[in-house]
């Protein structure tokens, strides 16, 4: 029997089959190993650019919140009576009481390094200096000429209303930059007398250091480094000082500069993320200027001034989050410990390669986990501010509401989710009036991309009544699509309040500025100024025009019978009997002083103003005057004298009115209570 040979393969050619069996495992192990970490460090910047985005939004609210308060602060100012009175007389009383009232608003307030009312010519006329929380009225003798800064001028000009607000930028102080610097934003708002003329304008240097300081308190937790960018790319803030203010200096490093492939990016985007050789850089747009503000390019120099006008769009910052190459999470294969052990793990492959497919299906949803997350601690920053806050989808329906949104348009969340929010509570105007849905300008940025701000509007409670609201809503931008929008709104009923109640307290201080205060008719003051425009009008048009002066008979002799109190009496009933003679809107009866009374009668041809002269005497002749003491008098008259044109043309206010005092002094002189005539 013959034996069997084993022939044994060369040891060489064992381990070549050997090392053949087990390329292809080795290849597996070391893909499913690279994809792992791949895939692990692109959920990491997926993470870390949700991180940032958060920490951008919420920097952005913190910054663009306090402008609609300086606003209206600024508007309260404008409109101070004791401003107004020193406008009409600028006494040093007036002056003194509008300093003081700015001393107040300083001490209170605590936002604004300065308070100013600066006349037409550019010069200080007040000025409180807050004086790191020491406020202060500043002597006339260190109040400055500002006529020359850009500021002043591009205020100036505005129409009545407009608010202009200036760039951030450093705070100059007697032609020279204030050290230390001194950040500073200004608000300015043209002020007008009562005859429409210009006569200065009333400027807050907003503190720009609280504004940067809240910027930076905002981004204290996170990996990336906070930038604030103006429109061109300078640093307001950096985390290195020096970096700061170039515009200003005349330095012309920039962000574009260091970073030119990016700054094209982020400058022709309003928010996004973006992964370059250079690291990762998040960024948000702030748009601060609200309805009615106005800004220009502004001026670094003392004397420079702005070359153009600065649109709402234009008036841009740029905060920007970088996160550096070397800080990113890593993909490297070999600088993991697990990638050395997954190579002589051959045997694992299936398990490997299994657990791979799980962990890569685990991965995905901790990546949109993240997203999601990343947009509820948006949702969280936005309710911290108290502010209500929706998410509309494509379709318009709202797809997030926070408790705020809730509470302020008293509806539950189940009632919101899913619901066409603009059917729930935009449907209507301030004035009830039906809104379309397609003409809403809230929801309309989701089909321009464009945010839309607005500094009223009006949203509808559960219960019928309207909730004013100012509102900011921006679009939803993920891959370069709108995929919906996000409106933050903010309840200004107090707002308004306080503006009606001003706007009140402006008419009841106008109406008094008009009237007597004995008999409640016109004064003076105002038949003077309604005269002049009357007048005009009548020239204009050539128009006839008369005047009436009347003049108690023996108004003296009555003082003396029967005292200044029933003096008085009679004037009011005097004054009440003749204006509910005049029936004309376009007639005013006025107090001309004493015992004397005046009445404009515009488009009134001779006759006609001499019928209605003496109907104002038998106005006054049909009285009955009660009197504690004596009864009844029927004894007051009135001596009346008319000044008339038939066609108005080179006649003054002075003319016509003498005309007037002629014809009574006439009627005077034939025996009193009577009325006379004299044509111009």
């Amino acid at each position: 029997m013959k034996s069997i040979q084993l022939h044994r393969l060369p040891p060489r050619a064992v381990a070549l089959q050997f090392l053949l069996l087990c390329i292809p495992g080795i290849l597996i192990v070391t893909l499913v190993a690279a994809g792992s970490v791949r895939l692990d460090a692109a959920t990491r910047t997926m993470r870390l650019e949700a991180r940032e985005a958060a920490r951008a939004e919420l920097a952005a609210k913190f910054i663009g919140h306090d402008f609609a308060t300086v606003t209206s602060d600024l508007r309260v100012l404008s409109e101070d009576p004791d401003l107004i009175s020193y406008l009409e007389s600028e006494s040093e009383a007036n002056k003194g009481r509008l300093a003081h009232d700015f001393l107040i608003f300083s001490r209170e307030k605590k936002l604004y390094d300065q308070i100013r009312f600066i006349a037409a010519d550019g010069r200080e006329v007040v000025r409180v200096n807050f004086n790191r929380g020491a406020p202060a009225i500043v002597p006339d003798a260190e109040l400055q000429d500002k006529s020359g800064r850009y500021y002043f001028r591009d205020t100036f000009r505005l129409s009545r209303g407009r608010v202009f607000v200036s760039p951030l930028d450093l705070n100059i102080e007697h032609e020279r930059l204030e050290i230390p610097h001194k950040p500073t934003i200004r608000f300015g708002i043209p002020v007008f007398d009562r005859h429409g003329s210009r006569k200065g304008i009333v400027v807050l240097n907003y503190f720009g250091a609280e504004l940067l300081r809240d910027f930076r308190s905002a981004l204290e937790t996170g990996e990336g480094r906070g930038m604030l960018l103006n429109r061109d790319g300078y640093w307001l803030s950096s985390p290195d000082a020096k970096d700061e203010w170039g515009f200003m200096f005349g330095n012309g490093r920039t962000f574009g500069k260091d970073f030119p492939a990016e700054w094209r990016v982020i400058s022709s985007n309003a928010r996004g993320s973006l992964l370059t050789a250079n690291g990762v850089f998040t960024f948000a747009t702030v748009y601060p200027l609200r309805a009615g503000h106005y800004s220009s390019d502004g001026s670094p120099r003392p004397g420079g001034q702005s070359s153009r006008e600065v649109g709402q769009d234009e008036y841009q910052w740029k905060i920007v989050l970088h996160v550096g190459k070397a800080s990113l999470p890593s993909s490297g294969l070999l600088d993991r410990p697990l990638v050395a052990t997954l190579f002589l793990s051959a045997l694992l492959v299936v398990v490997v390669g299994s657990g791979y497919i799980a962990y890569a299906r685990v991965a995905k949803r901790q990546g949109q986990r993240a997203l999601v997350d990343s947009e509820g601690r948006l949702r969280e920053l936005a309710a911290a501010l108290g502010e209500g806050v929706l998410v509309f989808d494509l379709e318009k329906r709202v797809t997030y509401v926070n408790p705020e949104a809730q509470a302020l348009l008293g509806r539950s969340e189940q009632e919101l989710l899913g619901s066409r929010g603009h059917t729930l509570f935009h449907r209507r105007r301030a004035d009830g009036t039906p809104y379309p849905e397609e003409k809403c300008r809230i929801l309309g940025v989701i089909r321009s991309g464009v945010a839309y701000r607005a500094a009223e509007e009006s949203f509808w409670r559960k219960d019928g009544t309207p909730l004013p609201v100012s509102v900011s809503s921006s679009p939803i931008v993920r891959d370069g699509q709108v995929t919906g929008a996000v409106v933050a709104f903010h309840d200004i009923t107090a707002r308004k309040r306080a503006e009606d109640a001003l706007r009140k307290a402006n008419r009841q201080l106008k109406r008094l500025s008009r009237s007597d205060g004995l008999t409640g008719i016109a004064n003076r003051r105002y038949f003077d100024e309604y005269l002049v425009r009357e007048l005009r009008s009548a020239a204009r048009d050539g128009h006839p025009f008369a005047v009436v002066m009347i003049d108690v008979d023996h108004f003296k002799a009555y003082n003396d019978r029967y005292g200044h109190q029933a003096g008085d009496e009679c004037l009011k009933q005097i004054a009440a009997a003749m204006q509910a003679h005049l029936n004309r809107p376009s007639d005013l009866l006025a107090r001309y002083g004493g015992e004397e009374f005046v009445a404009v009668l515009p488009d009134t041809l001779p006759e006609g103003a001499l019928h209605i002269a003496e109907g104002l005497r038998m106005a006054v002749v049909d009285l009955h005057i009660a009197h504690a003491e004596s009864g009844i008098s029927r004894y007051v008259t009135v001596s009346v004298g008319v000044g008339v044109t038939t066609a108005c043309g080179g006649h003054t206010a002075e003319s016509i009115v003498a005309a007037a005092d002629e014809a009574l002094y006439e009627a005077k002189e034939e025996g009193r209570n009577r009325t006379q005539s004299k044509l111009v």
